[in-house]
């Protein structure tokens, strides 16, 4: 879902309940868990949230395999802003 809003900074398109799969081939499974949403300002600003259960186990590995799904989502998504597939 993309919403519209104003935020204490400016305007931002949010994008809410991210379908990793639809942006990188296969997420590591502790993103499949998680609510997320990535928010762009309209000057340019970029912030990716990520949630996690409670009681989440969590390793240096899987941290490593979320930033790395991360930067992953961010390169997608400039691919889809000029026009480009995801994958």
């Amino acid at each position: 879902m993309t919403t519209i809003h104003h935020t204490d900074v400016c305007h931002t398109v949010e994008l809410k309940d991210i379908q990793w799969s639809m942006f990188i081939p296969s997420p590591h499974a502790l993103l499949l868990l998680a609510k997320s949403s990535f928010h762009v300002s309209r000057r340019g600003g970029a912030m990716l949230r990520i949630i996690f259960p409670r009681g989440t186990s969590w390793s240096l590995e899987a941290e490593q395999a979320i930033l790395n799904d991360s930067n992953r989502f961010m390169d997608a998504i400039r691919r889809l802003l000029r026009g480009q597939s995801a994958f």
